[in-house]
């Protein structure tokens, strides 16, 4: 393995990871506005408004970031990921680990919950989805937090690794 495949992401690893970030941002902020009788209203609905618009562009992105986020699963297992710096502690290294899978995880059960939600007409189920975004949200937080203590603290150079092109492959 060359030094470059060690240090940065696959450049197809690189485009999911920020076209991700950006539609679950979007996901997030257009959807501050949802509730049970909106959803229910648009469901029983066959008029078209604005409001039953979002709702649709919702489910539709949702469904896109669910095949990216297998597609990005498939990529991070074929390709790997960067070995850390030594300098990294290892229980850092562990809490990241960690911290990735709950994403992965979250990001995958998001639409899942969605789309059930639609549906099974589940007012339980979106109540799930609605508190999952929560969890995610902090989550997400706590990443890009992570970034900055691996920048900041331990020197790790981790946003070099997320925004330099690699194209070789790696098996």
């Amino acid at each position: 393995m060359d030094s470059l495949q060690e240090k940065n992401y696959h450049f197809g690893q690189i485009i999911l990871h920020w076209l991700i970030a950006v539609l679950v941002f979007y996901q997030y902020v257009s959807s501050n506005g949802f509730s049970d009788d909106r959803l229910n209203k648009c469901k029983n609905s066959e008029l078209a408004s604005v409001e039953c618009d979002f709702f649709a562009s919702h489910y539709q992105v949702g469904l896109f970031i669910f095949g990216l986020m297998i597609l990005r699963i498939g990529m991070r297992l074929y390709f790997g990921a960067p070995v850390l710096s030594n300098k990294v502690p290892s229980i850092i290294k562990v809490l990241g680990k960690i911290s990735h899978l709950a994403l992965y995880l979250l990001v995958i059960a998001m639409p899942i919950t969605g789309l059930l939600g639609w549906y099974v007409n589940s007012g339980i189920v979106l109540s799930i989805h609605n508190g999952l975004s929560n969890v995610l949200l902090s989550l997400i937080l706590i990443h890009i937090c992570a970034v900055g203590f691996h920048e900041g603290v331990l020197g790790s150079s981790l946003i070099q690794r997320m925004v330099a092109f690699n194209t070789k492959l790696k098996k």
